[in-house]
C-alpha cells in the first residue's frame, strides 16, 4: 500500500449487516476508518467524512434525509456513493429507488454536487434489461 496516502475516513449509512468478508476487506486497508452508524442519528453528528456510502431507505422521504445528512457531513470536494438507484419507475417489484434518483438530480441541478451514475452489475442478465430499468450507483462529489 503506497504509504503517501493520508488516512480516508468513511462513514456507511445504512442498515442490515454486511457480510464478514466484505469488513474483513474493509479492515485490511490501513488508510480507511469505518463507521457504521444508523442513519437517524446523523442529524446529530458533528464528525466530518472524506466519503461517505449510503445503502438505506429507499423511500422518500428517509432517502432525502440520509442523503442530506451525508451531504451536511462531507467537506467540499469529497464524495457521497447512494446504492441502488434507478431512473425510472419502470423496474417495479426490482430493489431500487426513483426517488432516490431524484433526490440526488436535485443536488446536481441546484448545483451543490455532481453526479455520475455508474451500473451496479455488468452481468449478462443485466446488460439486457432496459437502461431505465437497471440499477447505479450514484457517485456524489460535493461542489459547494
Amino acid at each position: 500500500m503506497d504509504e503517501s496516502v493520508s488516512a480516508y475516513k468513511s462513514i456507511q449509512i445504512g442498515y442490515g449487516d454486511r457480510t464478514s468478508q466484505s469488513r474483513s476487506r474493509l479492515n485490511e486497508l490501513q488508510n480507511v476508518v469505518q463507521v457504521r452508524k444508523d442513519s437517524t442519528w446523523l442529524t446529530f453528528e458533528s464528525e466530518h467524512f472524506d466519503a461517505i456510502w449510503v445503502d438505506g431507505d429507499h423511500t422518500f422521504p428517509v432517502v432525502a434525509f440520509d442523503i442530506i445528512n451525508a451531504l451536511r457531513l462531507v467537506p467540499v470536494g469529497g464524495w457521497i456513493c447512494v446504492d441502488d438507484i434507478r431512473p425510472s419507475d419502470s423496474g417495479r417489484g426490482v430493489l431500487g429507488s426513483q426517488e432516490t434518483y431524484k433526490t440526488v438530480k436535485h443536488l446536481e441541478t441546484i448545483g451543490l454536487v455532481s453526479l455520475t451514475l455508474i451500473m451496479k452489475r455488468l452481468d449478462a442478465a443485466s446488460m439486457l434489461l432496459n437502461p431505465e430499468s437497471r440499477k447505479y450507483v450514484a457517485v456524489l462529489r460535493r461542489v459547494v
